[in-house]
């Protein structure tokens, strides 16, 4: 019991971590692009 609800917990974390990565990295493919953007005008 003690061991799943553990795994579940480890589960979620690793979720939120992945989330938080992809998040970042559209931030960053946003800005770049916006900087591609910009230094083409």
């Amino acid at each position: 019991m003690l061991a799943g609800l553990f795994g579940d917990l480890l589960t979620q974390m690793q979720a939120a971590e992945v989330k938080k990565a992809v998040d970042q990295a559209r931030q960053l493919e946003a800005e770049q692009a916006k900087n591609l953007a910009d230094s083409n005008n």
